[in-house]
């Protein structure tokens, strides 16, 4: 029984928890033998369920109120100005927009997160009761993306750029439906984050169409410093940076010449390069992290 409230515990962490108590019916609450109104004396745990709400929408008209100065509307007539004041309604996350920052943040969420097309979700909404068809929901998308999105990132890109030591690393995807060209063409998502120096990470993503040298150089310029990354030769020679290597790559190699059964046998030359390379690399991140932490 431990074991099993032990593992509910960890799958319902952080889940909002209350207690529900059944009570006695009406003939309960009076003894079969006496008649005389039974006293409650405890309570008895049965077992744990997890309950679900189902999402729910509701429409909210907003106010904003006016209020006037008591005295000076008593003033005769044209002798005194009436104070008027109203209260500050916030703006509207879009303009002559019905959209909040709730929903649209729950239909990003759903897109990008749990891979869930406009289509199934405008089906979603309809079950709801709401009709938001799939043309509203991607105006919503666009509209939070550039005004919003685009902004911050570029704030953080600006902040990426400052410090001393970037990691770095690209990966194909393909798209649909993009403009001259096949669905099965290779396109790249780059992603390029702080090292870990002790400050708050900051990771960003940049999608291009190549792979080309050039798409590092624009998304690194003006940046100073030592970049970590694969063997790929378009990191190479880039302007102002220190090119450093990965030791997961580095290692890797040795990884797999190791025999199996034999990874602790340090008379094996793999196994002894293994030992090596874990070393190094702890030498060099401390020193890495002494060298770019401020002070």
């Amino acid at each position: 029984m431990r074991k099993a409230e032990s593992k509910q515990s960890d799958i319902f962490k952080g889940v909002p928890s209350r207690d529900e108590i059944i009570p006695l019916s009406k003939e309960q609450k009076l003894c079969s033998d006496c008649g005389a109104e039974m006293k409650v004396i405890g309570r008895e745990f049965v077992r744990r369920e997890f309950r679900f709400t189902p999402a729910k929408g509701e429409v909210v008209n907003i106010y904003v109120e006016t209020a006037k100065c008591p005295v000076c509307s008593e003033a005769p007539a044209m002798e005194k100005a009436v104070q008027f004041v109203k209260s500050h309604a916030p703006e509207a996350l879009i303009p002559h927009s019905y959209a909040t920052a709730s929903v649209v943040a729950w239909v990003m969420y759903q897109k990008y997160a749990n891979s869930m097309p406009l289509y199934r979700q405008e089906q979603d909404w309809k079950q709801l009761g709401v009709m938001l068809n799939r043309a509203t929901l991607a105006n919503w998308i666009i509209y939070c993306a550039s005004q919003y999105f685009e902004p911050f990132y570029n704030y953080l890109h600006r902040e990426l750029l400052k410090r001393n030591f970037l990691m770095a690393d690209e990966t194909r995807i393909q798209v649909l439906h993009e403009e001259d060209r096949k669905a099965e063409t290779d396109s790249f998502m780059w992603l390029f984050r702080f090292g870990e120096d002790g400050i708050p990470d900051i990771i960003l993503y940049k999608y291009t169409e190549t792979r080309a040298k050039f798409n590092a150089v624009e998304f690194l310029k003006g940046f100073q410093g030592d970049l970590e990354a694969d063997c790929y030769q378009g990191y190479n020679n880039l302007p102002d940076i220190k090119r450093c290597c990965c030791f997961a790559h580095l290692r890797r190699y040795f990884v797999e010449a190791v025999p199996k059964g034999k990874e602790l046998d340090y008379s094996n030359p793999a196994a002894q390069g293994v030992q090596y390379i874990n070393r190094l690399f702890d030498h060099e991140r401390y020193s890495a992290v002494k060298k770019h932490t401020p002070e």
